[in-house]
């Protein structure tokens, strides 16, 4: 029965492994500007250290020596490619609990 059970819930998980010098996307909750056209939550970061399999240690891309924070896999999504040059970098890491 629990085999079963596993089996069901291992279907709709998802899971992603990233690599060192990996392009992801963060989760953030960092308002827009609509005004001048731009999201500041698809800005690409760079994977610099797996602290764990699930956890990594990220920095921005243009700054690779700024370390913004250690993320859970399940806050990054892998980054398509499509480079946004003109976006601002976000500055707010997300909030520690606890």
């Amino acid at each position: 029965m629990q085999d079963k059970r596993k089996e069901i819930a291992d279907k709709g998980r998802r899971v992603n492994y990233f690599h060192v010098g990996s392009k992801v996307l963060v989760k953030t909750h960092v308002i827009s500007s609509n005004q001048r056209g731009f999201t500041s939550k698809f800005v690409p970061h760079l994977v610099t250290e797996v602290v764990t399999p699930n956890s990594y240690i990220l920095t921005i891309c243009h700054e690779p020596m700024r370390i913004i924070g250690i993320y859970h896999g399940s806050d990054l999504l892998p980054h398509s490619g499509l480079e946004m040059p003109d976006a601002p970098i976000p500055m707010v890491p997300k909030r520690k609990r606890g």
